[in-house]
């Protein structure tokens, strides 16, 4: 049998469920609005296999400069917590959620965090005192 094999993908509508969470911050509003444009994206962009997940939205849209307006969300499913997202509409109509810096490794300037072991005051390696006041000068 001769002829031509190829692939495609087929987009098969599956019903899926979520339920929302609405949290105030601070002073804001809480969002009052639709929340199926942020289970469709958990569901495409995350997760497609699982069912009933939480969606957590904490405040209303607001913006944090220099980033563009966003919801603070965060996702539950199978008993575990995402990462809070920034998510944003763009002029489009297309949803995304903004890169946000790392924070794992984020100390502020001027603080350095020091690694290694101390070093002992007064005695050398030897086990004898250091000279305090005199300092042998360095040749540069």
């Amino acid at each position: 049998m001769s002829g031509e094999y190829k692939q495609i993908s087929v987009n098969v509508p599956v019903l899926k469920n979520y339920s929302v969470s609405r949290l105030k911050f601070r002073d804001q509003s809480i969002y009052k609005g639709n929340a199926d444009w942020l289970a469709h994206w958990f569901y495409t962009n995350m997760d497609a296999y699982t069912d009933n997940i939480l969606i957590e939205i904490t405040g209303d849209f607001h913006q944090t400069f220099p980033n563009p307006p966003h919801l603070s969300v965060r996702f539950k499913s199978n008993n575990s917590w995402s990462p809070m997202y920034h998510m944003s509409v763009d002029q489009n109509g297309f949803i995304y959620a903004q890169a946000l810096p790392s924070t794992v490794n984020y100390r502020k300037k001027g603080k350095s965090k020091k690694k290694g072991k101390s070093k002992k005051k007064g005695k050398t390696k030897k086990g004898k005192s250091k000279k305090k006041g005199k300092s042998k000068s360095r040749k540069r």
